[in-house]
């Protein structure tokens, strides 16, 4: 991405609860400025229609001359339809901030301009309880595995039958031998989106049911 993070100097005010986070998915250390951004960087971390995201990607002005206002987004993300998406991740409460509907609209107004979609991320992703422990728990499993030593669990997995609802003890019944490489090949191929999690109205567990994608 052509985009680069900017990095506030530690010790600075900015942000309320710093974050230092790997993703997998691009390879390098993210810095986050809150618990609400890490939530929307697990959520961006599982989608795998997004192919790519830089954080605090640019430091856009108020386009009028008498204004020095700014605004920074705290995320741009591209799909893999190749298009870009502008988020600014805010607090419900917030919204109705004079300061938060001015960054707001500078965002939006330099996203129209650059013909990008702009979405606001809220605390309403706290209601997904279940899916943030899940996510964290699959994503830390990715980062720390080689995908090319659990190949062969993953290709076991995918000769199940797909586009049915599975309980996970079924896909961990298919590996006598090792149960907790199945275990992290699910994962890799949940991350990758081979595999979705049907909904989620408890932790994970074993009964928990999961569908394989053609």
């Amino acid at each position: 991405m052509e985009y680069q993070p900017i990095v506030p100097p530690v010790g600075t005010k900015f942000g309320n609860n710093r974050w230092e986070v790997y993703s997998p998915k691009i390879g390098r250390v993210v810095h986050l400025y809150s618990d609400l951004e890490y939530y929307h960087l697990l959520k961006v971390e599982m989608d795998s229609e997004i192919i790519d995201f830089c954080e605090q990607p640019m430091k856009i002005k108020m386009t009028h001359s008498h204004d020095n206002s700014y605004s920074i987004p705290d995320m741009i993300t591209l799909d893999r339809t190749h298009k870009f998406t502008l988020v600014e991740v805010k607090h419900s409460q917030q919204l109705e901030e004079p300061k938060v509907k001015k960054q707001i609209s500078i965002q939006q107004s330099w996203a129209k301009k650059h013909h990008m979609r702009h979405e606001i991320f809220t605390d309403e992703i706290l209601d997904k309880r279940f899916y943030l422990s899940t996510w964290k728990q699959i994503i830390q499993s990715v980062a720390s595995t080689d995908r090319k030593s659990i190949e062969q669990y993953c290709q076991t997995i995918l000769k199940l039958p797909h586009n049915v609802a599975l309980p996970i003890n079924k896909i961990l019944s298919q590996s006598n031998d090792d149960s907790d490489k199945t275990l992290i090949a699910m994962f890799h191929l949940i991350y990758e989106g081979r595999i979705s999690l049907n909904k989620l109205t408890g932790q994970l567990s074993r009964n928990t049911e999961v569908t394989i994608h053609d």
